[in-house]
């Protein structure tokens, strides 16, 4: 018996080798071949090439980032004696980009809850392959067009040359309000210039926040803590007024899930049936306020 086993063990043994060995199999080699060149002396035009080239054989491989938004400005011309300078009005840049990727935004001001089925596609104004970064200018007729204006919310993502699409971005097209300001730009070329502008045009646009979740936890001697996410742009103040004792709590929102604006709070001398008043605000301008009712029986 003992000798049986010992000649079934041998027989299993050397079957289990090869499927191990495979596992662990890689090429010996890897083969690449020159798909194309491009003149950085015009990165806007060799984004569009390298993104032409990755389609080619696009790589499974390519998962977009969030776009970081690191200008997102509304401004205007400005005046020195009798001459009038300026620049197209909307200004904006961003980073952390797979170069070749296109960028898409929907305004929240024109609709709270527009989706990306019929996206703005924004051309490129600047751009630098090496890191990543590319920017996008606004002329008025292209935002006329659009409807678009200082302290509109939006949202924006990128898309991969394998047509991945990246985390959504939340922003505010911010009102430059000085007189005179100096700002640098990402160019064409990959540098920066610095550019002198005035101030947007003085409007009363409200910022957005529609809500698509909203909760209240009570908790003990009468507190409560709230919290929310929705489609509000991060960096928006959030004032939130009990009407029944007249207590007003202030609060920021933050960068949440899917580019989202979130918030959290902590609220003391909350009763059942109270009613809260929440209410955005960009730059002094206040948007619709929500009603909230506190039901904790």
């Amino acid at each position: 018996m003992m000798h049986r086993m010992m000649t079934a063990w041998t027989l299993i043994a050397p079957l289990a080798l090869p499927a191990v060995a495979f596992a662990h199999e890689h090429p010996d080699e890897c083969n690449g071949q020159l798909s194309g060149v491009v003149d950085l002396s015009n990165q806007v035009e060799s984004w569009k090439q390298i993104a032409a080239i990755w389609e080619k054989d696009p790589s499974h491989h390519l998962e977009p980032k969030e776009p970081a938004i690191t200008q997102s400005l509304y401004y205007g011309p400005y005046v020195v004696g009798r001459q009038t300078y300026g620049r197209d009005p909307i200004y904006l840049e961003v980073s952390s980009l797979i170069p070749g990727s296109r960028l898409q935004m929907v305004d929240l001001n024109q609709d709270p809850d527009a989706d990306f089925k019929e996206p703005i596609e924004l051309n490129l104004h600047g751009a630098n392959v090496v890191q990543g970064m590319a920017s996008v200018l606004l002329n008025e007729q292209e935002i006329a067009a659009l409807h678009l204006a200082p302290n509109h919310n939006y949202l924006l993502r990128a898309i991969a040359p394998n047509g991945q699409h990246s985390p959504i971005a939340a922003g505010v097209f911010t009102r430059q309000g000085q007189a005179y300001a100096n700002y640098q730009s990402l160019e064409a070329n990959g540098n920066r210039s610095q550019v002198a502008v005035g101030p947007g045009p003085n409007v009363s646009e409200k910022p957005v926040a529609e809500w698509k979740h909203l909760h209240i936890k009570p908790g003990p001697e009468h507190s409560a803590t709230i919290s929310g996410w929705g489609v509000v742009a991060p960096g928006v103040a959030m004032r939130i007024a009990n009407m029944r004792n007249g207590k007003v709590y202030n609060v920021t929102a933050e960068r949440g899930r899917g580019g989202y604006g979130e918030f959290k709070l902590e609220l003391d001398d909350v009763r059942n049936d109270d009613m809260l008043l929440i209410t955005p605000n960009w730059q002094g301008t206040e948007g619709e306020s929500s009603v909230f009712h506190y039901d904790c029986e």
